[in-house]
C-alpha cells in the first residue's frame, strides 16, 4: 500500500540503509520514494505515485507527516501542528475530542526534533490500515505489510490463520503473522528507543440509539444531507469515478452525486454470467440518471494478477479478487492521472447492520457466526488447524467480551463492524489505493456516528435506506436491486426480503435457499484447484500452524472443492506461507 513507513531502534539507523529498504515497496514503475526524516534512531519515509496524499510539514519543533485527508479542515498545516503540540503535551482529552469531530481518513506521524520521540495517530475508524511489529529493540510501523515481512523475522500466527480460514479475516489486532498487529481505530502510538506503547482513545459503542426520538423522515433528511456534505468534500479537480454495481450502496452514491451536480463517471466490470444482473442494473441506473457509464469486460482470471495481488496485500486480501486488478489497470489507462475512486462501502449501516434475531449470550452469537459468516466450514478448519474447536470459539468469545455493548444483539453488530468491515472490507478498499485514491463517503465518521444511533426498527427491510436513495432519485430506486432481482419498492422484493429475513434466523435454511434460487455453480475452477494441489505440501513446513494430516484427503472429505470461496481462502494461506 502506498504511504508511510517508520523504523525505530535503540541505536542509529544509517541513511543509506533505510533508503534502500524502501526500494522493496516500489511495486510499479510510476512509484517513487522519499525519506522525510532519518536522524538518530528514527527514520520515516513514504512510497507511492505522484497523486497519493502524503504531506510533510517541517517546523521548528517537529517533522509531521500526514497521510490521507482531513476533509473538514481548511488550514491543514495549523491543524496538524496543534495536534502535535497536544500529543507531545499528553493532552489526550483534547486530542480525543478533536479526533471524534473529524471527517477524515488519515495517519499522522509526529517526530519531536529535540528528543527524537515519535507519536502516531490514526482516525476514529482506522480507515487506512497500518501495521506494527517489534523485535529486539526495533520497531517497524508501515502501511505496507511487505515492509515488515521483508525485513523482520516473522512467522505465521496459527490462530490468525485459523480465523482467516474460518471468517476470511483474523480477529482484533491479529494478522496472519505472529506479532504483526493491525492498529485499532483512534489509536495513539508512542515510539522511542526501539519500544512501542499503544493506547486506544475511543471505542465506538453502538448501543445508545439517541436518534430513536426522531421520525424516520427526520433521520432520512439528516442522513441524506450528511452524505451530500461528505461526498462533496471528497471530490477532486480530476476525475471522480464511481464503482457502480447492481446493489444499493453505489447506486445511492451515484444518485447523490447526480442530484447535487457533483461531476463523476460511473464504471462497472463485467465477468460474464456471474455479473450479468449487476451490469444490467448498473446500466439502467445510469440511464435513468442520464450519466456517463463505462463497462469493462474482464478476461478470465490469470495467474499474473493473482500473484501481483499476493505481492501487494500479502494475504490480507484473498487472491480470488485478483481479477479486479485488470479493472483498475483499464481505469488507469482510460482516465490517467488524478483519479478519485468512489465506492459504496459502508452502506450496510443503513440496513443490514442490525441483529438478525434476539441474542441473549455470546455463546449464541458464536454459534450464529459459525453458521452464517464462515468462509471455510468449521469442521475443515478444526482438522487443518493446530487449534481445537474449543480454542477457536474461546478466541471469538474473547473478542466479543472486549466490546462495550451490554446488549448481545448490539455486540453481534459490533462484530460485523469491527471485525468483518475493518479487517476484511477495509483491505479491499486499500487494495484499490495501489492504483488511485479510494474513498467511501458512506463510511465518513459523521455519517457513521449518526446512522449507528438510528434505531434498528427504522432500518429493517431497507425502510431507511430506500428513503435516503429516494431523496436523491426515485427513478434510481425503482431500478431492480440485483441481489433480489426486483426493485426495492416492489411486492416481489418485499416478499423475498421477508423470506430472507425469516431465513436469517436460521442461517442453514437461508444458505439452502440461496444455493437453490440465487447462486450459480460455485464449483472450484481448474486454476484454483491445481494451485492448491501444487502448494499443499507447504503445510508440512509449519507444524505449529497446521495439524499433521494429508491436506488432500481433508479437502476431499470435507467437500472444500464444492466451494470456490473456501478454496480461494485456503489457496491464499498456502501461497502466503510459501512467500515467507
Amino acid at each position: 500500500m502506498p504511504g508511510l513507513t517508520l523504523l525505530n531502534s535503540n541505536s542509529a539507523i544509517a541513511n543509506s540503509s533505510f533508503d534502500q529498504l524502501l526500494d522493496s515497496l516500489l511495486f510499479f514503475n510510476e512509484y517513487d520514494k522519499a525519506v522525510s526524516w532519518n536522524e538518530g534512531s528514527t527514520a520515516v519515509g513514504y512510497t507511492g505515485y505522484e497523486d497519493y496524499p502524503v504531506t510533510v510539514y517541517d517546523t521548528y519543533e517537529f517533522v509531521i507527516a500526514l497521510e490521507g485527508q482531513l476533509y473538514d479542515i481548511s488550514d491543514e498545516r495549523e491543524a496538524v501542528h496543534t495536534v502535535a503540540e497536544k500529543l507531545l503535551a499528553d493532552d489526550i482529552g483534547w486530542v480525543r475530542e478533536w479526533l471524534l469531530e473529524r471527517d477524515a481518513e488519515f495517519i499522522l506521524v509526529i517526530i519531536e526534533k529535540d528528543t527524537g520521540d515519535t507519536v502516531v495517530l490514526n482516525d476514529a475508524l482506522s480507515r487506512l490500515p497500518i501495521y506494527t511489529y517489534t523485535e529486539e529493540q526495533m520497531v517497524y510501523l508501515s502501511r505496507e505489510m511487505a515492509f515488515i515481512l521483508e525485513n523482520a523475522d516473522v512467522e505465521p500466527d496459527s490462530m490468525g490463520v485459523a480465523h482467516y480460514l474460518l471468517f476470511g479475516y483474523p480477529l482484533g489486532e491479529r494478522t496472519l503473522y505472529e506479532g504483526v498487529k493491525q492498529v485499532p481505530p483512534a489509536s495513539v502510538i508512542r515510539i522511542s528507543d526501539g519500544e512501542l506503547v499503544s493506547d486506544q482513545l475511543h471505542q465506538f459503542d453502538i448501543e445508545e440509539k439517541t436518534h430513536a426520538d426522531k421520525s424516520i423522515e427526520e433521520n432520512t433528511s439528516n442522513l441524506s444531507n450528511l452524505i451530500v456534505e461528505t461526498t462533496q468534500r471528497r471530490t477532486n479537480s480530476g476525475t471522480n469515478v464511481v464503482s457502480l454495481s447492481g446493489g444499493l450502496d453505489s447506486r445511492a452514491l451515484a444518485a447523490c452525486m447526480t442530484t447535487n451536480e457533483i461531476p463523476y463517471v460511473a464504471a462497472t466490470y463485467n465477468r460474464g454470467t456471474s455479473t450479468a444482473s449487476e451490469v444490467e442494473a448498473a446500466e439502467e441506473v445510469m440511464s435513468v440518471l442520464d450519466g456517463e457509464w463505462h463497462e469493462y469486460q474482464l478476461e478470465e482470471s490469470i495467474t499474473e494478477h493473482r500473484d501481483r495481488l499476493l505481492e501487494l496485500k500479502r494475504g490480507m486480501n484473498t487472491v480470488g479478487m485478483g481479477h479486479i486488478l485488470e479493472f483498475f489497470e483499464r481505469l488507469q489507462s482510460n482516465f490517467e492521472d488524478n483519479v478519485t475512486y468512489f465506492t459504496g462501502d459502508g452502506g450496510a449501516k443503513f440496513s443490514s447492520w442490525t441483529p438478525p434475531r434476539n441474542f441473549v449470550s455470546n455463546d449464541e452469537i458464536i454459534e450464529y457466526l459459525l453458521a452464517d459468516q464462515t468462509r471455510c466450514p468449521m469442521e475443515l478448519v478444526e482438522e487443518l488447524s493446530t487449534h481445537s474447536r474449543g480454542e477457536i470459539k474461546a478466541s471469538i468469545h474473547e473478542r466479543l467480551e472486549s466490546y462495550p455493548e451490554s446488549d448481545a444483539g448490539q455486540r453481534f453488530v459490533h462484530f460485523l463492524i469491527r471485525e468483518r468491515s475493518l479487517k476484511w472490507g477495509y483491505h479491499g478498499e486499500d487494495r484499490n489505493r495501489y492504483y488511485f485514491w479510494s474513498t467511501a463517503p458512506l463510511y465518513a465518521y459523521p455519517v457513521f456516528k449518526y446512522a449507528m444511533r438510528v434505531p434498528d426498527s427504522q432500518k429493517k427491510q431497507n425502510k431507511l435506506y430506500s428513503r435516503i436513495i429516494e431523496s436523491y432519485s426515485a427513478d434510481a430506486l425503482d431500478v431492480s436491486y440485483a441481489n433480489f432481482n426486483a426493485p426495492v419498492g416492489s411486492l416481489e422484493y418485499k416478499l423475498k426480503s421477508s423470506l430472507y429475513g425469516l431465513a436469517s434466523k436460521r442461517p442453514s435454511l437461508r444458505e439452502t435457499l440461496i444455493d437453490k434460487f440465487v447462486r450459480s455453480d460455485s464449483k472450484v475452477d481448474e486454476m484454483t484447484m491445481q494451485s492448491i494441489q501444487e502448494n499443499a505440501q507447504i503445510v508440512n513446513e509449519y507444524p505449529s500452524v497446521f495439524a499433521p494430516s494429508s491436506i488432500d484427503e481433508l479437502i476431499n472429505e470435507k467437500g472444500l472443492y464444492s466451494s470456490q470461496k473456501s478454496a480461494e481462502y485456503l489457496l491464499t494461506v498456502l501461497l502466503m506461507l510459501d512467500e515467507l
